[in-house]
């Protein structure tokens, strides 16, 4: 069983990330010996938000954590059928314990209203 972690940095003291799309890594973290296998973040410019690097993981995956995911995301971690947590101003490792201990739910919807990449046409 894995989280996806949407983080700052490489490591169990990073901070999480305050937005999925825009992380500096994404961690895939095993919450019951912590070990961590980190990839370089950014997904926003990969298709699918980055989740296809990781799909072939989809039946050990349990869920994907972050500070803030956008809609077009959110829409397809759901699809992929996988829960959003959305965690604030944690550590990974504190983020992590808190949602395989079931002290934070999953989220029902996005936290944000509109993706960057909408953002950034509008702007063009």
């Amino acid at each position: 069983m894995l989280y996806l972690v949407a983080a700052d940095g490489k490591t169990l003291d990073s901070k999480i990330s305050k937005r999925f799309g825009q992380a500096a890594y994404h961690l895939l973290i095993n919450p019951e010996n912590l070990v961590i296998e980190a990839m370089a973040g950014d997904v926003e410019q990969m298709e699918g938000h980055g989740l296809n690097r990781v799909f072939e993981l989809r039946d050990s995956l349990r869920g994907v954590i972050a500070g803030n995911v956008g809609p077009h995301a959110f829409q397809d971690i759901h699809e992929s059928g996988w829960p959003v947590y959305i965690v604030r101003g944690e550590t990974v490792q504190d983020a992590v314990r808190k949602v395989y201990a079931g002290e934070i739910p999953p989220s029902a919807k996005p936290t944000m209203k509109r993706s960057v990449h909408e953002h950034q046409r509008r702007n063009a």
